[in-house]
């Protein structure tokens, strides 16, 4: 009962403390707002698996329906491609700053938000609430965290998009996969046409090129009758 309740009650202390963080994390800069609070999820996320127990959304393996998943990433990286080649907009010059705040918004904020989110917190709920239910409950305090950045309403959308992708396929690796390519298209729209977007566009690329080839690799296989 106390391994049960330690998810529950760090998620929120986690989440609370993230919450009060982000004014004094801003007035350092773009690039603590989000690296510093995908570390403290991420040692969080640590933290409760050891007194929680185990995942039943793996990581470490695709699930099933890994090949309508590598689908999904194989368009998700066609998205990125038309995007960067066709969206007229942007502005800025990509400077050493700017490219390293997108890598850590392409990379780190997904890892460490689907681990929390999508791994260990819609796994808890989901023995007590069920599917729907938990991912409800997830999408609640996920799009209540992005708030106060005004990002509530495409947060919500993501987020039950990402949790019907984590419970479908058993893992939450491929949640991850998807999360750095809306990320990515994130980081795009805001550099200038043309060569700029190129660093991050392979930086993006790279990142769903690796998770779709892990997570195939490791897919369930089907059991072979005899």
């Amino acid at each position: 009962m106390r391994g049960r309740a330690a998810v529950p009650a760090g998620v929120l202390l986690a989440l609370g403390l993230t919450m009060l963080a982000q004014p004094w994390l801003a007035r350092l800069g773009e690039w603590a707002l989000l690296t510093l609070p995908s570390l403290w999820l991420l040692g969080w996320t640590a933290l409760l698996w050891r007194l929680g127990g185990p995942w039943s959304l793996s990581l470490h393996r695709g699930g099933s329906r890994a090949g309508w998943m590598l689908g999904a990433m194989a368009a998700a990286m066609l998205v990125l491609l038309a995007f960067t080649l066709l969206w007229p907009r942007g502005g800025g010059v990509l400077t050493p700053d700017r490219f390293l705040r997108g890598l850590a918004l392409q990379a780190l904020v997904p890892i460490a938000e689907e681990l929390f989110f999508r791994g260990l917190l819609l796994a808890d709920l989901r023995r007590r609430w069920g599917g729907f239910g938990a991912a409800l409950l997830v999408t609640a305090i996920f799009a209540a965290m992005h708030a106060p950045m005004g990002q509530h309403i495409p947060m919500t959308a993501l987020s039950l998009a990402l949790c019907a992708v984590a419970l479908g396929s058993g893992s939450v690796l491929w949640a991850v996969g998807l999360h750095a390519a809306w990320n990515s298209l994130a980081v795009l729209k805001l550099l200038p046409p043309g060569s700029a977007r190129l660093p991050n566009l392979l930086a993006g690329l790279a990142v769903l090129v690796a998770i779709a080839a892990w997570g195939y690799a490791r897919r369930e296989q089907p059991e072979r009758t005899e």
